[in-house]
């Protein structure tokens, strides 16, 4: 299993766009990918669990994934953060 944790710096906090976007990167591995924050914690190829975490700027967020794929997946996750979610 593997955790990152990665802190919300988009002054929307984490919007549908960015969501939709997690969401999609998650559903390209087969392992099981979750997000939490605040004690919450959401499948990461959900869009609108995401979007339940009512995650705000400023606010961390832990991405666990556990599976066969993990590693690629957490690259594919932690690629999007930095490049797309300035």
């Amino acid at each position: 299993m593997l955790i990152e944790e990665f802190v919300i710096n988009s002054k929307r906090g984490l919007h549908l766009r960015p969501a939709t976007q997690l969401a999609s990167v998650a559903q390209e591995f087969t392992s099981d990918i979750k997000v939490g924050c605040d004690g919450k914690i959401v499948p990461g190829k959900s869009a609108l669990g995401l979007l339940k975490l009512e995650v705000k700027e400023g606010h961390k967020i832990s991405i666990l994934i556990d599976g066969e794929d993990e590693e690629e997946a957490m690259k594919g996750i932690m690629e999007l953060i930095r490049n797309e979610w300035k």
